[in-house]
């Protein structure tokens, strides 16, 4: 049986305030053949958005890629400027500091082992990481955090999702179902249940999925500077 992944994005007159049960219950509609990952926006934030000026929303709000709507939205076409350039910059540089951050405490030496503990660390730093992209490629801040979702995301654009994505074999589910569960387990179970071995390959991913990230991204960031240098202001 064939299987999807669609990113689509929704906009409705009330807001979705748990887009997971949403995805779940269309993924179990659908037979489990079928993943959305949702983008929500209420009509009248898009609608500010589109009046002030989004550059996600314009790429995106185009009549070819429309399947369904009850009106017409407009988009003003995508911002250039340095300044908006420098917006983009920083909020790379945020998130990848912050990233990093949380990196570099999981590689702190400490009296007391709690691997669960340790694997919600090393989550929060590609959550981060996937937050910097999203902002360098789309020009987009999720609202709803979830490394799975965000990293469906973020493959829609680069290559580094595929370093931590499970493969076939079964530490590698194992880790990735770990790290996609971390805030769960680390509120709600009282048995660390994550093995040194477990925390010590998800560490060994992080590293290496935030240096493919800071490549994939200082990459576009260079592309993104001579778009926004040419319509400098006289």
């Amino acid at each position: 049986m064939n299987s999807y992944k669609l990113i689509l994005l929704i906009i409705d007159e009330e807001h979705i305030g748990q887009p997971k049960e949403f995805m779940s219950e269309v993924f179990s509609k659908m037979n489990e053949s079928v993943r959305i990952d949702p983008i929500h926006y209420t009509l009248n934030d898009v609608k500010y958005r589109l009046k002030h000026g989004d550059n996600f929303l314009s790429r995106i709000l185009t009549p070819e890629k429309a399947i369904y709507a009850t009106e017409c939205l407009f988009s003003s076409g995508y911002c250039y400027h340095p300044k908006m350039y420098a917006t983009i910059k920083k909020e790379w540089e945020f998130r990848m500091n912050r990233a990093y951050y949380f990196k570099d405490k999981v590689d702190v030496c400490d009296d007391i082992y709690d691997e669960s503990a340790r694997v919600l660390l090393i989550s929060q730093s590609l959550q981060q990481a996937c937050a910097g992209l999203l902002n360098v490629f789309w020009e987009y801040k999720p609202s709803y955090y979830d490394l799975s979702h965000l990293l469906n995301l973020c493959g829609n654009f680069c290559n580094s999702p595929k370093l931590l994505l499970p493969k076939k074999s079964f530490r590698s589910k194992r880790v990735f179902h770990a790290l996609c569960h971390a805030q769960y387990n680390v509120n709600f179970k009282s048995v660390d249940d994550v093995s040194i071995e477990d925390s010590n390959y998800a560490q060994r991913l992080c590293r290496r999925f935030l240096e493919k990230v800071a490549n994939e991204g200082e990459k576009k960031l260079q592309e993104l500077e001579s778009l926004h240098r040419e319509f400098r202001v006289q």
